[in-house]
């Protein structure tokens, strides 16, 4: 079993272009996990790959960038990174795993964001153990 990091050496996958690219050459790629992304995937990827995407906020309140500073001026301090489908429109697909934690405005910003990492890390591991996930890619 063979697992790749979506990553260019020194650079992250960025545009959809260098995605194509890459799955062309690894056709054997059946599932795509993405973490923090911010890359919108066409219709060609997703119709032909499971692609999951990790977000650190409430979906869909929180969707798209800049969702920790959201939450965090609406005062809205419970959140939960969500694991869910990747679709064509940023953060809009299925949620299909939610881990729960807690932003503290009293806090520094900094740590609000690493505390909501850390609760994606969580979400995603939780939802690749929970249903098998990599014993299901071989």
């Amino acid at each position: 079993k063979k697992l790749y990091p979506l990553i260019k050496p020194n650079q992250i996958i960025r545009e959809h272009k260098e995605l194509l690219a890459f799955l062309k050459n690894h056709p054997e790629i059946k599932i795509i996990f993405a973490f923090r992304a911010g890359l919108i995937l066409q219709k060609s990827v997703i119709s032909n790959i499971k692609c999951i995407n990790t977000h650190y906020a409430t979906l869909p309140d929180f969707a798209g960038l800049g969702a920790i500073s959201k939450a965090l001026k609406m005062k809205s301090y419970k959140q939960n990174a969500t694991v869910h489908e990747m679709e064509t429109t940023i953060d809009s697909g299925k949620t299909l795993f939610t881990e729960p934690y807690m932003l503290d405005p009293n806090k520094p910003y900094w740590l609000n964001e690493l505390n909501a990492a850390f609760a994606g890390v969580c979400a995603l591991k939780n939802y690749i153990e929970e249903n098998n996930l990599l014993e299901k890619i071989e």
